[in-house]
């Protein structure tokens, strides 16, 4: 940039969308780290778009830390695709969680993390029975497992080798296990 040009974010935003978008025509997604409403349209519009193009698989990449209800809609629209693979860079939180677990095929950097709310954040009466079977279907752990990680007080954090170990993932790879190109 030249010394007289000033900072457009405006600009910026709109060169990133065009990359955003020539990357998910391409088959890769890269999901936001703020995975609520705006975030969570364009990205259920770009899966819908591969779909009606006839797309057999899927590529995310994610590092999510938030996001709303909508991330349990991705799991319709995942099982639509022969292939989905979510590889998550460096974290998993929340709708994060939800949205990696949503896919056929899981992968995580070594370092990543993951976090699954306790009733810190949830209202448990309502949430617990439906969020716990939801995670028992799409991991190797039971029901009761993740019942009583909704229980907790506080958020439940783990790491890659937990979430190896819980099924969350399928392997821990230490590079994106798939070409990035447009």
């Amino acid at each position: 940039m030249h010394r007289n040009q000033t900072w457009d974010p405006e600009m910026w935003r709109e060169v990133y969308g065009r990359r955003w978008e020539a990357l998910a025509d391409s088959g890769l997604i890269v999901l936001p780290r703020k995975l609520q409403c705006e975030a969570f349209h364009a990205v259920q519009l770009q899966l819908l778009k591969l779909l009606h193009e006839g797309r057999q698989q899927v590529k995310l990449l994610l590092n999510c830390d938030d996001g709303d209800d909508s991330c349990f809609r991705l799991e319709g629209l995942f099982a639509r695709f022969a292939l989905s693979h979510v590889h998550v860079t460096e974290r998993a939180y929340s709708a994060g969680l939800i949205a990696a677990i949503a896919a056929s095929h899981r992968t995580c950097e070594p370092g990543a993390l993951f976090l699954h709310h306790g009733d810190d954040l949830r209202c448990p009466e309502e949430d617990d029975a439906m969020l716990s079977s939801y995670m028992a279907r799409h991991t190797t752990m039971p029901q009761e497992f993740w019942l009583e990680r909704c229980r907790l007080k506080a958020p439940f954090e783990f790491d890659a080798e937990r979430a190896l170990e819980y099924g969350v993932v399928q392997e821990i790879v230490e590079d994106v296990p798939f070409s990035v190109g447009y």
